[in-house]
């Protein structure tokens, strides 16, 4: 009889909670499918990306235990309006005698049955987008599609059941305690209470809106200047200040509307326009913490979305000029590079050409233009230039003959250089504005007495070196005769292989060494161990290879987090409208009696749904705009990749999904009014 009656109610609400249920079923649906990811290492047996697709199913199943606890949260959250939308339906069944531990039984029943329906689907639609994200990986890995094979993860399945059924099992738990401390009388007249208003006073929420409207401002401010820097106070304290902005922004937004709104009352009386402000007053200052709660989670998915293709976008193939690179780290006099590798057994592949390189340092270096100023004075050393903002780089110096050899390993074309001229290199973004600053004022830089003019109008965007990003942040290239008495800062070979020799060449040159990618080769002239050279290898296939694994790594966190983040606050607040209707049917029935049409209820109906749906994406992606701005300088300074393209596509994306929850809510809301 029980079980009887708890599918009679399932079926009964599914009808007017059907977003429930799929947003249900497309939360196991995500979960299954990205933790199914491990599993895919099967059809990526090139290289290390069948590992790297293993390590990211790991970190994906770290990641899967924050989801559930959000899942399990905003299921339990929406649960309660679902409970509270059948108030009266509980208080029916109290009034003709059936006691609170067989409403609590038929409850639970319902979550049972909700729940394997759910799980059921969600596996099923989680094994077919498994595939897909299977496709996906291939073609992130540049792997042949004719090796792609379905896959299917039991573990991913397994795990699947195990946390939804503990969240299920703590939602029946929930219904329990909450059926336990519910009266009949507030049951039965609790579609009759309104929701009671937080904020009350239209000044004291005009005050409180500007104040937040402020703090936001301060927080814009604060990591604006602060940039993507965790180690700034500012940073962290602009999160702070964001938090709180957006809980007072919701807080008194419709109080302060109102006071608005009443200032003209040919606005305010019109037609439904004083109901329906009320509504959305009532709605939003009921709802305030969850709203702003969305509005961040939206915040942070475009935002993660958004930089996660960006990194992925990134082109560093500028930052990858020859096949290899053997640096030594530190300054160890009489130390020749060239000769240690050939006291452990280097030898040159086969076909192979190489350029050996001594970068060095000069003391006495001053600057003739108002970009003195960006020389840093707390610092004994004068080669150190200061970038906008503030923080300090060194100048590097490289001789012609370096230099040119470099070109000539690329197959360019040598430079000349006057015997007053010096080049200026950089590829850091660190660096950009100072720079420009510099040419603007026609700066000079005096060495050792002597001015020299930059070459050139701008400095030269350029990769002396194959490394994963822009190490180059500031390289002046000079005539070989100012460098003979120069210290040497630190060495490095180029290496290019024959284009007939490059697997062999990378083979060997990764076999010495070894995974780690750095040796220790004994100085010649040092006393202990720790004198021997720190050597490090970066290659052109292994820098692209760690490019492609971490942006991939990245990406399908970001895409994890986002889409279930994106799902669950459209669910629910589509969840609060549609039990917001049922609560509020006396109402429109009273608007109906007084001659208002059903044109004019549609159309309050559909303004309370829209401001609803639309406040917190419209601020989520105000703050979007604000640290993807910030986000773009750390990207770009990581590799020449702008995030812009990658933003203005998610946030469209994002919009779609949310007008979808949007259309399905108003037409629910509508239904649920008019049915009743």
């Amino acid at each position: 009889m029980n079980f009887k009656l708890a599918l009679k109610n399932v079926r009964k609400s599914l009808k007017d909670y059907a977003i429930y249920f799929l947003t249900l079923s497309f939360a196991v649906c995500i979960f299954y499918a990205f933790n199914s990811i491990g599993a895919q290492s099967k059809i990526l047996n090139s290289g290390n990306n069948g590992e790297i697709v293993k390590t990211i199913g790991e970190v994906i199943g770290y990641i899967s235990v924050f989801v559930s606890v959000v899942l399990g949260c905003l299921i339990i959250y929406a649960n309660n309006f679902l409970i509270k939308r059948r108030k009266r339906e509980l208080g029916l069944y109290m009034s003709l005698g059936m006691g609170k531990r067989k409403i609590s039984t038929i409850l639970v029943l319902e979550e049972l049955i909700i729940g394997v329906f759910s799980l059921i689907c969600g596996l099923v639609g989680g094994i077919v987008l498994s595939q897909l994200l299977g496709v996906l990986t291939t073609k992130l890995f540049g792997v042949s599609i004719k090796n792609f094979k379905l896959v299917f993860s039991a573990n991913a399945m397994i795990k699947s059941i195990v946390y939804f059924g503990i969240i299920f099992i703590l939602v029946m738990i929930f219904n329990v305690i909450v059926v336990s401390r519910y009266k009949l009388i507030d049951l039965l007249t609790a579609h009759r209470k309104n929701e009671k208003i937080k904020v009350k006073s239209p000044v004291l929420a005009g005050i409180i809106f500007l104040i937040s409207l402020i703090v936001i401002g301060v927080a814009y401010y604060f990591v604006i200047k602060a940039g993507f820097n965790p180690n700034d106070s500012r940073f962290g304290m602009s999160i702070v200040l964001g938090v709180i902005g957006t809980l007072l922004f919701f807080y008194g937004l419709t109080g302060f509307l109102i006071l608005l709104l009443q200032r003209s009352k040919n606005m305010y009386y019109k037609k439904l326009n004083i109901f329906t402000v009320r509504q959305m007053n009532s709605k939003i200052n009921t709802n305030f913490i969850s709203m702003a709660v969305i509005c961040l989670m939206i915040f942070i998915t475009v935002s993660l979305i958004a930089v996660s293709v960006g990194f992925k976008n990134q082109n560093i193939s500028q930052y990858t000029p020859f096949s290899a690179t053997i640096l030594s780290s530190g300054r160890v006099k009489d130390f020749n590079l060239e000769q240690g590798l050939k006291s452990i057994g280097f030898k040159l592949p086969e076909g192979s050409k190489m350029n050996y390189i001594t970068e060095k340092t000069i003391n006495g270096i001053t600057y003739k233009s108002e970009f003195s100023k960006y020389a840093d004075s707390n610092l004994k050393s004068s080669y150190l230039w200061k970038s906008d903002d503030g923080s300090v780089s060194p100048i590097d110096f490289l001789s012609l003959t370096d230099y040119n050899n470099n070109l000539k390993l690329q197959g360019k074309e040598p430079i000349t250089l006057n015997q007053n001229q010096v080049l200026i290199t950089s590829n850091s973004s660190l660096m950009k504005g100072t720079l420009n600053n510099f040419f603007k004022e026609n700066g000079k830089i005096k060495i050792n007495n002597k001015e020299y003019t930059p070459k050139g109008d701008k400095a030269l965007d350029e990769s002396l070196t194959t490394n994963q990003g822009p190490v180059n942040f500031l390289t002046i290239i000079v005539n070989d005769n100012l460098l003979d008495n120069a210290e040497i800062d630190h060495q490095y070979i180029n290496i290019n292989y024959n284009k007939n020799n490059i697997t062999a060449s990378e083979n060997y040159i990764q076999n010495l060494f070894k995974k780690e990618g750095y040796i220790d080769i004994k100085n010649p002239h040092g006393k202990n161990s720790n004198d021997d050279i720190f050597v490090i290898l970066s290659t052109k296939i292994g820098v692209m290879e760690q490019q492609n694994q971490l942006t991939t790594m990245i990406l399908y966190i970001a895409l994890y987090i986002g889409a279930i983040f994106l799902v669950s606050s459209a669910a629910v607040l589509a969840l609060q409208q549609l039990s917001e209707a049922s609560d509020s049917y006396d109402r429109y029935k009273a608007l109906r009696k007084i001659g208002a049409s059903d044109k004019q209820i549609n159309k309050s109906i559909f303004t309370q749904t829209l401001a609803y749906f639309g406040l917190p994406l419209i601020l989520a992606l105000v703050h979007a705009g604000v640290g993807i701005y910030v986000s773009n300088g750390l990207v770009e300074m990581l590799g020449k990749s702008s995030i812009f393209i990658a933003s203005i596509w998610t946030m469209v994306c994002i919009v779609i999904i949310y007008l979808g929850y949007f259309i399905v809510t108003y037409l629910g809301y509508k239904n649920i009014v008019k049915e009743k």
